[in-house]
């Protein structure tokens, strides 16, 4: 009968250890992820006017992507450079090296 008990509580260790085994590894990746998000965060410190244009990138792609509005994202109109890139109703010029190509 010792056998039988001895069976399950050495099952319930392997468990266990693969359990912490399993753990470890993932608080490893746990700090690896913190560390590559610490190195974005150090850079964007380091070059603000990269943060913000990386803003500007993700707010674009995210109007995109979930419009807004009920209409969708042509209920807005054009964008701030207008349809050609020009001047628009709130004065902002063309953004440099960015040519606004409209799909038909």
């Amino acid at each position: 009968m010792n056998e039988q008990r001895a069976r399950p509580a050495q099952e319930a260790t392997n468990r266990a250890h693969d359990v912490v085994t399993h753990l470890q590894a993932a608080a490893l990746e746990m700090i690896e992820a913190a560390r590559a998000f610490l190195d974005v965060a150090e850079e964007l410190v380091k070059e603000p006017g990269e943060a913000a244009a990386m803003a500007a990138t993700l707010a674009n792609l995210a109007g995109r992507v979930a419009p807004s509005g009920p209409e969708g994202p042509r209920a807005h109109g054009p964008g701030p450079a207008g349809p050609r890139g020009s001047a628009g109703p709130r004065g902002h010029g063309q953004s440099p090296g960015v040519e606004h190509i409209r799909v038909s």
